[in-house]
């Protein structure tokens, strides 16, 4: 959101504006994907991965493209969800939202809807914070472990649930997410080639 605030709207928009945009386009976006690799990919081979929208057409708006840098984060963690669940072969139950990404309502709606699963949402959402605050009070002698002072300063507020019709369409496009970016492999290292020949030399 940081990028498309800056990119789209030279930070003249603030992130309530653009969340308020992207809740004007449909889940789904009318199939318009983002791959929100802008720093490349944390998970995997392909660290030097990168961001594109595909499926872009005349009839999309801004309302699509902001809502499709969600639902792309979304998608991306799916991923990384799924690997997780099959290299431990369990299932995940629910997810703890954290940090930014716990304060936007539309995000967390869509990031349960395409994990299909509840994600909590703690009461402080700062949780680098309440964890140094656990672990200087286990240091000091308040609690004789950092378990128990996570269980006495971690409690919960709201739980999100998934949207049964955004879940069905995140459903579908999933495949269609992972195959692109799957894809798109092997083309990274071409763009590699191209913008280190296009890169001013230093004299």
């Amino acid at each position: 959101m940081r990028w498309a605030r800056r990119a789209f709207h030279n930070n003249a928009l603030c992130y309530d504006e653009i969340v308020a945009c992207a809740a004007e386009a449909p889940a789904g976006c009318d199939a318009l994907l983002f791959m929100p690799f802008l720093t490349g990919e944390r998970l995997g081979r392909h660290r030097n991965a990168r961001a594109q929208f595909f499926g872009l057409g005349a009839g999309h708006g801004m309302e699509h493209l902001h809502r499709s840098i969600l639902e792309g984060i979304a998608f991306a963690m799916t991923r990384h969800i799924r690997i997780m669940e099959r290299a431990s072969n369990k299932p995940l139950e629910r997810v703890i939202a954290a940090g930014g990404g716990a304060r936007t309502e539309l995000w967390l709606k869509i990031k349960a809807s395409a994990f299909n699963i509840p994600i909590l949402v703690p009461r402080e959402p700062e949780c680098g914070i309440v964890g140094c605050a656990a672990m200087a009070a286990t240091a000091t002698g308040r609690f004789s472990r950092v378990e128990q002072a996570a269980e006495s300063f971690v409690s919960y507020g709201a739980e999100i649930l998934p949207d049964p019709r955004w879940a069905e369409t995140y459903r579908r496009t999933q495949p269609v997410f992972d195959k692109l970016y799957y894809h798109s492999q092997a083309l990274y290292d071409d763009i590699d080639t191209l913008a280190a020949a296009t890169r001013p030399t230093q004299p």
